[in-house]
């Protein structure tokens, strides 16, 4: 019922409004009279059918508020003509009244646009006397663009804080976060003040989790610890979700001598717990992403940590039995065939017996040799990859040409990058025996060492091949070193395996 004489009262100012206008034309001769009380009759039957529409009720407030404006103006303005009439002693003759007219309209469309030109300045004042960095809009814009560059979430709530107590004139100002759990105050502004819980349990927190914004009456039935030592204050709780979620709480507190809170002041209020629901909902899910980083990051570090100590305990035991191989049954190998050769020439004439002994102690050396140069090869050890490569080219029996740079590296990646060379040259002997070969080895200026091994055979669909375990073995050696593999290949165009490494500035 309220609403719908709001709406009627409306209707008649903006009637009366209108028969103002028509009043001032049909003095100047331009309507006849009999539109002003249409105009009047008009606002009248709008406003009583308005009543009847549920948009009209709903804005009824706000419509009555701009028709009182416009009526005040145009009442205010119209007393000027009035004291100038009253100050001439006389009606304006004919070329007097279209003058008098003109201003009227003039007067009218100042008090039409009047309202607005208020409430604009209002804002404007606003803002230069609150600072326009400093109002909740702005603080929680900063909050939204901060969320990510480390700035403490205590540090942007105090800001919010300080924000909300200016823009509500409030005598203090608490902001209480959760998550999902118990809230926990964590901002108050001014510091000091009636001592208070530092905590709501989850029984409260279920039931702030259902309302808007509450006063004093609910909070002192629902939540009494947050009024705790304050009779009878002037206090608001506005609480921040996120979906069912509670994340914070915003309480807002006025002297009792203070301007008590309008339904503007709770609506403006529910808009800024939102929003800072919604800020606090996106820092949250940006730091649990911020910490899956870096739980993948550490994981990752770890795993290559844990490949490069599996492939260099993995080298040290090759290079073990290369020094073993070499130290005892090589030298063992060497000392019997020398000894065969001594035995010789102490027997005179040939023994067939003898010569297939010493051929099978020879055959065995070379074994012995080859064996141990495919453990862990001494000239890799001694010379570096430049003399290395060439030596594993010239064993395979394949047609290669070989462009290395002659430079030393740490162990490991010249271990690294020696037995995936030795892997892709076998893959050649299997799967392409007479292709040529290219071996490049290089050292960029971005600090990377690569290597490519490629071959001009019949090449392979990547897609229709599993990987095996040959192209497995050089990722894992090469992944162990902090590198990365790329094979590339296609029917009838060859393969390119290229494995990648990052070196430092000084050789080994």
């Amino acid at each position: 019922m309220r609403s719908r004489l709001t709406v009627l009262l409306a209707g008649a100012l903006s009637g009366l409004v209108a028969a103002g206008g028509a009043v001032v034309l049909g003095w100047a001769g331009w309507l006849p009279g009999v539109v002003a009380p249409l105009c009047l009759v008009a606002g009248l039957v709008a406003g009583a059918l308005g009543g009847f529409v549920p948009v009209a009720r709903r804005h009824a407030t706000a419509t009555l508020t701009v028709a009182a404006s416009v009526a005040a103006v145009g009442t205010a303005a119209a007393i000027g003509p009035a004291v100038a009439l009253l100050a001439l002693g006389r009606l304006p003759d004919a070329r007097e009244s279209r003058i008098g007219a003109a201003v009227g309209l003039g007067m009218l469309a100042v008090a039409a646009i009047a309202p607005v030109l208020l409430r604009w300045a209002r804002r404007a004042a606003g803002r230069v006397g609150r600072g326009g960095r400093h109002t909740t809009e702005a603080v929680l814009d900063r909050f939204v663009s901060q969320a990510a560059t480390g700035v403490p979430v205590e540090e942007l709530l105090r800001e919010l804080a300080v924000a909300v107590r200016r823009q509500w004139r409030a005598s203090s100002v608490e902001i209480w976060v959760g998550d999902g759990g118990a809230l926990e105050r964590r901002i108050r502004v001014p510091g000091g003040g009636p001592v208070r819980a530092d905590a709501v349990g989850v029984a409260a927190v279920e039931r702030l989790r259902r309302v808007g914004v509450v006063g004093p009456g609910w909070l002192r039935t629902w939540v009494p610890e947050l009024l705790a030592d304050e009779p009878g204050p002037q206090v608001r709780a506005a609480p921040a979700r996120h979906g069912d979620h509670l994340l914070a709480l915003l309480v807002v507190r006025r002297a009792r001598d203070q301007e008590r809170f309008s339904p503007p002041d709770d609506r403006a209020l529910a808009e800024t717990a939102r929003r800072l629901g919604g800020v606090l909902h996106n820092r949250q899910v940006d730091g649990r992403l911020q910490q899956t980083l870096r739980e993948l990051r550490r994981s990752n570090a770890e795993l290559r940590a844990s490949r490069s100590r599996l492939v260099s305990t993995a080298d040290a035991e090759r290079r073990r039995i290369e020094r073993d191989l070499h130290d005892g049954a090589q030298q063992h190998l060497v000392s019997l065939a020398v000894g065969l050769g001594l035995f010789r020439e102490l027997r005179a004439g040939d023994d067939p017996m003898l010569d297939q002994l010493d051929a099978l102690a020879e055959r065995a050396l070379a074994d012995l040799r080859d064996l141990a140069h495919g453990v862990y090869p001494a000239l890799l050890r001694d010379a570096g990859l430049a003399q290395a490569l060439p030596g594993a080219v010239e064993r395979s029996g394949l047609r290669a040409d070989v462009d290395c740079v002659d430079e030393r590296f740490a162990p490991e990646i010249e271990a690294a990058l020696y037995f995936c060379c030795l892997e892709a040259l076998q893959n050649v002997t299997k799967h392409a025996p007479g292709a040529a070969v290219t071996i490049r080895l290089w050292r960029a200026g971005d600090g990377v060492l690569t290597l490519r091994v490629a071959d001009d055979g019949p090449g392979f669909d990547p897609a229709a091949r599993p990987t095996g375990a040959g192209v497995q073995n050089m990722t894992d050696r090469v992944g162990a070193v902090g590198g990365e593999l790329d094979v590339r290949s296609g029917p009838g165009a060859g393969t390119a395996v290229t494995a990648r490494v990052p070196v430092a500035d000084e050789v080994a």
